[in-house]
């Protein structure tokens, strides 16, 4: 009987351990599904205020990022 219940207890340690990570694996990953939601939003944003520039203006605009790239715009 003493066997039985050890065993019984190793086992749901066992199992404890999956499911504390299982959990901890959920929460991350719906962080990192908020985290894509937000650069979905923010990349959307930019793009309709780079859109209603190149709409409205006649010239050529260029641009210079932070690193150094050259975007032209007509």
């Amino acid at each position: 009987m003493k066997h039985l219940k050890n065993t019984g207890r190793a086992s749901l340690n066992r199992l404890k351990k999956p499911l504390e990570e299982m959990v901890y694996m959920k929460l991350y990953s719906e962080r990192l599904i908020q985290k894509l939601e937000k650069k979905m939003h923010d990349l959307e944003r930019s793009e309709a205020k780079y859109r209603s520039v190149a709409e409205v203006v006649d010239d050529l605009v260029c641009l210079i990022d932070r690193k150094n790239r050259f975007f032209c715009l007509h």
